[in-house]
């Protein structure tokens, strides 16, 4: 709230017309959080008229969600390229909880964690209930209280909830349903347990206020042409784990204060042009992100610029990733802005820009 009023202030002074209806340039949503216990959870497996009992913290650990999936088996699937589990319907059987290796939280690279979540939006759209990690088989038992603690701390306030499974617990599910002991390293074809599986939580719900800044400089044409909107995510992560030397703190001058800079230069860029441009253009820093782009959502959701009648947007991440001479632009391939982009920095050769894509 701090930044949010910082960043207000910013644009007040700038000059712009707010956005919201009191005036002050903060837009406020509800976000809804859902906590449990993981000592009180539990998962109960059936199969042949028999059941099995997991326990959180021994067999399992559980990222909670507001959803309560209904799971009709298990499957394990590889992670492969982009959309193949949408371009193939019925690879997943429907109601899956669906498991493959990938990369730890805040143990991957960043190319590595967007692969992960490519293939988690995928699995989901093609049939899956519920996703879930498997753990490394180097993993210490001992760990699993601590880290379903970790991740019961770590809810998931977007779609169904995570679920992490040591080697130990994946062979066990396959083994109890009757099917074949499945190939474990790597994960290579898709492998299906049948069998009912009901989580036992108990999640109780608590709702914050968070903000989104706003401001909007008026198009000259703004009633014939959609708007385009700049956005960047103000939020960063919390104190963690310390690190060897105690350090806590998770410092967010990259991630993201660099891109929140990126987008106040580039308002006060707008706000000094002797002419408006074409369309409107709104300028939002957005919160929660970290927390799974939720205040991007309710910018797309709620307006005052809705992705219904919006042009383009250009958001702005981890800037200070780049060298002096490169930018590193993704979603190029998604709509007709990677050709404008192309074209524009063509244009314009005394930037000396290497582009890098994605």
């Amino acid at each position: 709230w701090t930044a949010a009023r910082y960043i207000a202030g910013e644009f007040a002074a700038m000059g712009f017309e707010p956005v919201d209806e009191d005036g002050d340039f903060i837009d406020e949503y509800p976000i809804r959080i859902p906590e449990l216990d993981p000592t009180q959870t539990r998962m109960i497996l059936e199969a042949g008229g028999e059941k099995l009992e997991l326990l959180c913290g021994k067999d399992f650990a559980i990222s909670p969600s507001l959803e309560s999936p209904e799971l009709t088996g298990v499957a394990l699937a590889p992670v492969v390229e982009y959309e193949w589990y949408r371009a193939n319907p019925g690879s997943i059987p429907e109601g899956s909880l669906v498991l493959t290796y990938g990369p730890l939280m805040g143990m991957a690279e960043i190319t590595e964690g967007l692969r992960f979540g490519s293939w988690m939006e995928n699995v989901l759209e093609a049939g899956a209930e519920a996703v879930g990690m498997i753990l490394p088989a180097q993993l210490p038992s001992e760990m699993m209280p601590v880290l379903a603690e970790q991740v019961a701390a770590s809810p998931r306030l977007e779609g169904p909830p995570m679920l992490l499974f040591p080697v130990s617990t994946v062979q066990r599910i396959f083994e109890f349903a009757g099917a074949e002991v499945p190939e474990m390293d790597p994960i290579e074809t898709i492998q299906y347990a049948r069998l009912a599986v009901s989580l036992e939580m108990q999640v109780t719900t608590r709702t914050i206020t968070a903000p989104n800044v706003l401001a909007r400089l008026p198009g000259a044409r703004s009633e014939d042409l959609d708007g385009v909107v700049l956005t960047a995510h103000f939020d960063h992560e919390p104190p963690g784990q310390p690190n060897a030397e105690g350090d806590s703190i998770y410092n967010g001058a990259d991630d993201n204060a660099s891109g929140t800079v990126g987008l106040m230069e580039a308002a006060r860029a707008f706000a000094a042009l002797p002419e408006p441009p074409l369309r409107s253009v709104v300028f939002a820093a957005v919160s929660a992100e970290e927390m799974g782009l939720l205040g991007s959502t309710y910018l797309a959701e709620h307006g005052p610029a809705p992705a219904s009648s919006t042009a383009a947007n250009l958001n702005m991440d981890m800037l200070s990733r780049n060298g002096s001479d490169s930018i590193f632009v993704f979603g190029q391939t998604y709509s007709s802005l990677g050709k404008v982009f192309r074209e524009v920095l063509e244009g314009h050769p005394e930037l000396e820009f290497q582009v890098r894509s994605g």
